[in-house]
Parts: structure tokens; C-alpha cells; sequence
């Protein structure tokens, strides 16, 4: 019970009993259509130590086709590695990076082979969840990116039902729209100065 507890797949209630939390009701509901044999809508386990964890998941990404990423910690390292090996058109990051970081991902971005990817900013007390939004399907990200792989356990989770596929969708589209474009970083004109 602790280590389920420990993987927010359960929660303790007021009565001292327990219940599934989403995530844990996600992979239930996973698990039955597992036994009813539908592969498309299976849960992705990235487990810490998992050397191959962050490819399965540019894989699984790779497959939705050209989609919007939301991810509220994404750094520039992760995004160079989603941009080389997906179709990812669109990028929304939250409004807590660092200017540092913010300043990495812009130029990021102006470099060339990287500069068809869209990317914004959300205001304050927007985005929290991290979704791969793509033409057919949406995957809600247990975890940052960052971490993935590396120091905690997470899960890419299949959102089936329609109108909850559809409420997401309407709202990142309300998110993108309230957000910052994070233009590529300016090259400054460096030239130096020749004595006449």
C-alpha cells in the first residue's frame, strides 16, 4: 500500500480508507483494456534508471504525428532531442523558467533546424499537467521531461474518452492563445570597428 501510495496511484480519504487517485484510476481503466486487447490506449511506464526511458518516450511522441507539447519545466536540452527525433510543431512552457532558461530555448529555436518549431509561454496560474497533444490522440505526462528516466518514476497515459479528449484539446488551444510567442533569439550584428 505505501509504495502504491508513493506512486500517487492511491490516496488515503478523510475515513482512513483508500482510494485510486486519476493516475491510479488511469491505470486501471489501462489494465482493462489491456485484458480487452486494445494496444493504442496502453499507459507507458518511464521508469528511473531506465536507460531507454526518454527514447520510448521521443518514440511515442514520434508517433502522434506533428502535435503541441505542453510541459510547464521544458528546457532546451529536452527540446532539442523532441525536435530532432518527432514532428512537434508547437511548444507551451510554463511561466516559472529562469530567464536563463527561457533565453536557452529562444535561441534554441533560432538555430537552423530548429526554427519551424513554434514555442510560447503561459501566464501565470495556467498550465500545471504536461500533455502530448497530437492530430488523433492525446497523452497526459505523469512528470516533468526533465526528469524522465532519471531520477522519478512516471507514465505516459492515453486519454480515451471523447469529450475528455475534446475538453483538453479546447482548452490548450484557450492556453496557447493567452500565452507569450517566445521569438527566436537575434543574432546582434557583430562587426568590428576598421580604423580609416
Amino acid at each position: 500500500m505505501k509504495q502504491l501510495r508513493r506512486l500517487g496511484w492511491l490516496t488515503k480519504k478523510a475515513d482512513k480508507g483508500m482510494s485510486l487517485t486519476p493516475l491510479g484510476l488511469a491505470l486501471l481503466r489501462a489494465h482493462e483494456m489491456e485484458v480487452s486487447g486494445n494496444d493504442d490506449l496502453q499507459p507507458l511506464v518511464l521508469d528511473a534508471g531506465d536507460a531507454l526511458a526518454w527514447g520510448r518516450l521521443l518514440g511515442a511522441i514520434g508517433e502522434q504525428g506533428e502535435c503541441l507539447i505542453i510541459d510547464p519545466y521544458l528546457h532546451a536540452p529536452e527540446l532539442m532531442q523532441i525536435v530532432e527525433f518527432t514532428q512537434t510543431a508547437r511548444v507551451l512552457v510554463g511561466p516559472n523558467l529562469k530567464p536563463r532558461e527561457v533565453i536557452e530555448l529562444r535561441v534554441l529555436i533560432s538555430t537552423p533546424g530548429y526554427q519551424h518549431v513554434e514555442l510560447r509561454q503561459a501566464p501565470k496560474r495556467t498550465i500545471h499537467d504536461r500533455y502530448v497533444i497530437g492530430p488523433d490522440k492525446v497523452h497526459l505526462i505523469g512528470g516533468s521531461m526533465g526528469n524522465i528516466g532519471r531520477t522519478t518514476t512516471t507514465i505516459l497515459v492515453p486519454l480515451e474518452q471523447d469529450d475528455i479528449k475534446a475538453a483538453i484539446r479546447s482548452r490548450a488551444e484557450e492556453w496557447w492563445a493567452e500565452s507569450n510567442t517566445l521569438e527566436p533569439k537575434s543574432s546582434p550584428d557583430v562587426g568590428l570597428a576598421h580604423d580609416a
